[in-house]
């Protein structure tokens, strides 16, 4: 059920936010479109990527190092970068930089250089040869022309389905892997209800729709964790194989007693988030068959920590698995010990420094132009890594704390957050060994969202994927186990919070497809500024905005005839319109935190005002604030944009 789940709700809203043309009537005023190569021409090179430039830094930034506000539309050229925007963008801010990557790249010099190093390897690659695969079998037009796509947007937009059905497909490898561990905590029910949790919950349902690493890397990590446990069951079937053999020659030598049929059968339960668990695919002789070769899970895992950092860098953390289950050994006798309590810290050291370096050479693999920069151009590493950094620092705890705790509940739901931290504290204060793979890392990032969290965006809730599904396993935990005791009302709460969380997801569900449509917030409030400059017979129009124009932070509006202004002031609510000319004054920005702000005079022209719920981590359907007030209603009619 959750597999079909994952699927339908994947494929639904898909196509949401794409360039097209579909809004040249509000772009061009109702005059004639540009065409690509006029735009392509007066914009000059579109590439943000140069020589010792990162793909996602402006090749010629806004200097808003002033206090004035800039025109940001006053010559041709600048309104053709607008244009070109609308062209070639989503309504994703962020999903434009794996194309800026990939364009970057120059395949016929042997040129394959990201530029861009937060998005691993295994995201930016496997997306290129996808989308040359889709132009082999026909799929997609796939050309070097800009013109072309300049021309046709819509099929420059195929690129961005693709890297979405990526990310998408690795949302449906979580689904198993969900499965997986839940089913080692808490047997085949725990494992169903983890499953169809976390298909649901808006943040995996909002990851599902953006072509970016993140649910893929919180897959692999989750990956990681599954395989540790299996470690960590490994190790424990080692121990009980030596006791086994070791009282085997005793029994032989001294005529001691047989060991309990517990120790001789494995005991296959293991306790997870405070009840036992079952493994039912397991028999003795599978166990023994682990126990003599447990170290390759161990390997296993760092193969799979290397590749969650591959995919995306912000999964480095998942590397405190490694020493974690260094730790875990078959349990020896003393007298077979070779160094004492120092050769044990001595071999948990060396474990963890070459599971380390294991996992990092996989991340160099996969990414080789780190360690080719770091020697020949370290200004491109530079460059890329810094613009990155700038964005996160650490500091105001407590209001990140607030911050990350909100988007935690907007992410995977209010009662999901209480009952997936009653079972972390259940796990902790067990203490037990099968439960530390997921509960430690899941912690640790937590903590990690924590720190830089303060003052960011709703959208910043995608890095919680990992830790939702953490609380995900958990609850199913929670709720498998109150089974044992008051069966029907553990059934009426894992129905009731399905119910739940499924309806929270609908809310994403629904704004994505409505973003894919003419009846988009974005599309309706383009609309009616035309209207209102139209029907009030302003002979010039002034828009303030508080970043530069592009299709997912300004509606769609005639950049050839509106002054469209950057103000310096940072907020909405401080803008004096009186400090502007024009006879039409409009200051907008999208709402893109959590919760959203009305300050001011600062009216939130949002999508529930339009008829549609709120999906704040998403930038499908986003809301808008304005000065003065602009009442949208959504229309009747639902036409699909063509």
């Amino acid at each position: 059920m959750a597999v079909i789940a994952h699927v339908a709700l994947s494929i639904s809203g898909l196509d949401w936010g794409l360039p097209t043309k579909a809004h040249d009537h509000l772009l061009f005023g109702g005059r004639e479109s540009w065409s690509g190569e006029k735009i392509a021409r007066l914009a000059g090179e579109s590439s943000r990527v140069g020589e010792s430039r990162g793909a996602d830094v402006d090749v010629n930034p806004l200097d808003k190092s002033g206090d004035l506000p800039i025109l940001l539309n006053a010559t041709p050229a600048r309104q053709a970068e607008i244009y070109r925007r609308y062209r070639l963008f989503t309504h994703q801010p962020d999903e434009m930089i794996t194309m800026m990557s990939l364009s970057g790249m120059s395949p016929s010099e042997w040129d394959f250089d990201p530029r861009l190093y937060q998005y691993g390897g295994l995201f930016i690659y496997p997306v290129g040869v996808l989308i040359k695969a889709c132009g082999v079998i026909g799929l997609i037009d796939v050309r070097s022309d800009q013109v072309y796509y300049l021309d046709n947007p819509n099929e420059f937009g195929k690129f961005y389905i693709v890297a979405r059905a990526y990310a998408a497909g690795w949302g449906l490898i979580g689904v198993f892997v969900v499965f997986g561990i839940a089913r080692r905590l808490g047997g085949d029910a725990a494992g169903a209800l983890a499953g169809l949790l976390f298909v649901l919950m808006p943040v995996v349902i909002s990851m599902a729709h953006e072509g970016k690493p993140h649910l893929p890397g919180a897959v692999l990590m989750l990956l990681a964790v599954y395989i540790a446990m299996r470690y960590v069951e490994a190790m424990k079937r080692a121990t009980q194989v030596d006791r086994i053999n070791s009282h085997a020659e005793g029994v032989g030598a001294h005529g001691k007693e047989p060991l309990p049929e517990a120790v001789t059968q494995g005991n296959d339960k293991e306790s997870g988030f405070g009840h036992d668990c079952k493994y039912p695919d397991r028999n003795e002789g599978h166990c023994v068959g682990i126990a003599k070769s447990p170290h390759v899970w161990f390997w296993l895992t760092c193969v799979a920590c290397g590749s969650a950092q591959a995919m995306v860098l912000s999964s480095l953390p998942i590397f405190i698995l490694i020493p974690l289950i260094a730790f875990v050994r078959p349990k020896e006798d003393p007298e077979r010990r070779l160094n004492g309590r120092h050769g044990t810290v001595l071999r948990w050291f060396i474990r963890t420094v070459c599971g380390v370096l294991g996992a990092g050479a996989i991340y160099l693999i996969t990414n080789p132009y780190i360690v080719i920069n770091a020697i020949w151009d370290p200004q491109t590493l530079q460059s890329n890594f810094g613009n990155s950094l700038a964005m996160y620092e650490i500091d105001r705890i407590l209001e990140g704390l607030v911050c990350v705790v909100q988007l935690t509940v907007e992410g995977a739901t209010l009662p999901m957050f209480v009952f997936g931290m009653f079972a972390f504290i259940v796990a902790f204060r067990r203490r037990r060994w099968i439960d530390w793979p997921l509960a430690l890392p899941a912690a640790v990032l937590f903590v990690q969202f924590v720190l830089i969290g303060a003052g960011k965006p709703a959208e910043y809730g995608r890095f919680g994927v990992f830790t939702n599904a953490a609380l995900a396993i958990g609850t199913a935990c929670v709720l498998v186990g109150l089974e044992w005791r008051w069966r029907g009302a553990a059934v009426f709460l894992a129905a009731l919070l399905v119910v739940w969380v499924g309806y929270n997801g609908a809310r994403y569900i629904t704004n994505l497809r409505a973003d894919a449509t003419s009846q988009g917030t974005r599309a309706l409030l383009g609309e009616k500024i035309a209207t209102q400059v139209a029907e009030g017979g302003f002979g010039s129009a002034t828009i303030i905005l508080f970043r530069e124009p592009a299709p997912y932070g300004t509606p769609p509006m005639d950049f050839e005839r509106f002054q469209v202004y950057y103000s310096p002031v940072g907020e909405i609510g401080r803008v004096d319109l009186d400090d502007y000319g024009g006879e039409f004054q409009l200051a907008l920005e999208p709402v893109d935190v959590l919760p959203p702000p009305i300050e001011n005079g600062g009216t939130r022209n949002d999508s529930e005002s339009m008829g549609y719920p709120l999906s704040p981590i998403s930038w499908a359907n986003k809301p808008f604030e304005t000065k003065p007030e602009i009442t949208v209603k959504r229309r009747v009619t639902d036409s699909r944009s063509k």
